[in-house]
């Protein structure tokens, strides 16, 4: 397969431990690609920004990564600008994980949702969706399936921008009746429903994950096989995306 050398710019968070597989993933479409790994707590955004002001690039592509990307990123982006948001549209911004579990009468699905980047956060347009029954699930097991669906899906999308299309492209794979929840949940609001809790509900479990997957190395040790299992296929092309 003869990759793409448009110019990517592929953010995500720091020390995730799947990020290599994410990497996999747009390597084998892209040959020109500026890695940015970002950490909201500890590196400095302004620093960031910078470093994107001083290059031209096509493409950008944030997985996982809670980076906020400012106008002009985006216009700049010749060829547009995408997000992996681990969450299906009704759960826009942050707190996804323990949201279910603090309240599983309202969160029966859990999924992902691409979509193009605007000036507001995770409110652009939708391009594809992914959604699993999460009701009875555990934490891990509710990590595990949103991980596995964010490669399958950044795949979906790989395998389309890297033949040099713009990203509303994507726009094939939208499902009309997709829209964004205008209620943006913030991390104070997660602070504030889990403050309600007893300190034992699970809720506070599933915000853990959220918080300590990248140096979880027994949730690596459990999901390894499935992570090498997914990758052999596609090398094998016992799975192909639309």
């Amino acid at each position: 397969m003869i990759k793409s050398t448009d110019k990517l710019v592929f953010i995500c968070k720091k020390d995730l431990l799947w990020n290599w597989d994410a990497f996999k993933i747009v390597s084998k479409y892209f040959d020109n690609i500026h890695l940015l790994t970002w950490d909201a707590y500890r590196d400095n955004k302004q620093e960031a920004d910078e470093e994107l002001a001083n290059m031209e690039y096509d493409y950008i592509i944030s997985f996982w990564s809670e980076y906020i990307i400012l106008p002009a990123q985006i216009e700049a982006a010749k060829k547009g600008a995408i997000n992996v948001h681990p969450a299906p549209p009704e759960h826009p911004g942050l707190g996804m994980f323990s949201h279910i579990f603090a309240f599983p009468e309202n969160r029966m699905f859990h999924g992902t949702t691409v979509h193009e980047v605007d000036s507001k956060l995770d409110s652009g347009q939708i391009y594809i969706t992914k959604e699993f029954p999460c009701f009875g699930m555990t934490p891990a097991e509710v990590c595990r399936c949103s991980v596995m669906d964010s490669l399958e899906l950044l795949e979906t999308a790989c395998k389309l921008l890297y033949k040099g299309e713009k990203t509303d492209a994507l726009i094939k794979y939208y499902n009309p009746l997709r829209k964004w929840n205008p209620h943006l949940y913030t991390s104070k609001q997660e602070l504030k429903w889990l403050s309600e809790l007893p300190a034992h509900h699970i809720a506070h479990e599933a915000e853990t994950y959220a918080v300590t997957l990248a140096t979880n190395e027994q949730f690596f040790e459990h999901n390894k096989n499935n992570f090498d299992i997914y990758f052999e296929k596609v090398d094998q092309n016992e799975i192909v995306f639309a």
